[in-house]
């Protein structure tokens, strides 16, 4: 007796299915793998503004009077002395101290107003807010702040 052999490889019907649930299993981890570089990106913000706060404490150091900390751009952009390397903002790559917005407080650095990876500056003479934003432009947790 003769045994015929059946065909070798997958039906229509497999193939379909196995491309589903790769699509699927696409589907719900390619957020998450952008979500991981955002956050990525959020704590390179953190970093910067810890590396900001420590150029502001310098610069606070230096004064022999008030106004303790800078309160005008070009004394905000003299810190790029005391913080190198210049932190950038992660997300679109400007240097957070050589982009400064605004004329008087809040300044914000790395961007021109609020916006992703944002540092808000507020400054008076004895004391100094950092804002931080991310992402979607939300705020970083609670504000470091600092003062004599």
């Amino acid at each position: 007796m003769k045994r015929t052999k059946g065909k070798e490889g997958f039906t229509l019907i497999e193939l379909m299915i196995v491309i589903a649930v790769i699509g699927i299993l696409a589907a719900v981890l390619i957020p998450y793998t952008f979500r991981a570089q955002d956050r990525a990106r959020e704590t390179g913000v953190q970093n910067a503004a810890r590396a900001i706060q420590t150029g502001l404490e310098m610069y606070a150091s230096n004064q022999t009077s008030a106004p303790w900390y800078p309160n005008t751009t070009t004394t905000i952009k003299s810190l790029t002395t005391l913080v190198t390397p210049a932190p950038k903002n992660p997300f679109n790559g400007t240097e957070y101290l050589n982009n400064v917005a605004g004329n008087t407080s809040p300044f914000y650095l790395g961007g021109t107003a609020i916006g992703a990876g944002v540092i808000k500056y507020e400054a008076d003479n004895d004391s100094y807010t950092l804002t931080l934003y991310g992402a979607q432009s939300q705020t970083l947790g609670a504000p470091l702040v600092g003062g004599r």
